[in-house]
């Protein structure tokens, strides 16, 4: 976020002098500004004081810093679901990747299966012995 040349106090003072009735003209040469940012300024800013301008910035750049690392840790994400869906890993060792992540972080098994890319009854499925040897001998 850009970094305002003018002060919280100063934005606040130029606020209130504009809705006490001073030429906007006046307050814009005063501030070097233009009538468009002193209205935003009053848009924005009307009705509060200083202390709640730097509570308001500071929000403001709170959430900036997290929107960019939750857009940091999606795109991470990502890429990891991706190498695991390009990496030839056997199906055998997804369903026991599946079944370390169910374990070691506590997550619901769907969702450790959509983490992994398989599918849900894919993991619950256990295959058939093959039985001819048996059969063959009877």
């Amino acid at each position: 976020m850009k970094k305002s040349r003018h002060s919280e106090h100063e934005i606040v003072k130029a606020v209130n002098q504009l809705d006490s009735g001073l030429s906007a003209d006046v307050i814009c040469r005063e501030y070097g500004i233009s009538r468009a940012t002193l209205y935003n300024w009053r848009s924005r800013y009307s009705g509060m004081d200083s202390s709640h301008i730097k509570r308001l910035k500071e929000l403001e750049e709170e959430n900036r810093r997290l929107k960019q690392m939750y857009a940091d840790l999606a795109l991470d994400n990502k890429i990891l679901k991706d190498v695991i869906k390009k990496k030839a890993i056997e199906p055998e060792v997804k369903k026991e990747v599946v079944a370390e992540i169910v374990t070691d972080y506590k997550i619901s098994i769907t969702r450790a299966c959509r983490l992994i890319s398989i599918h849900r009854s894919y993991f619950y499925y256990a295959e058939k012995k093959n039985d001819n040897k048996v059969i063959d001998s009877i």
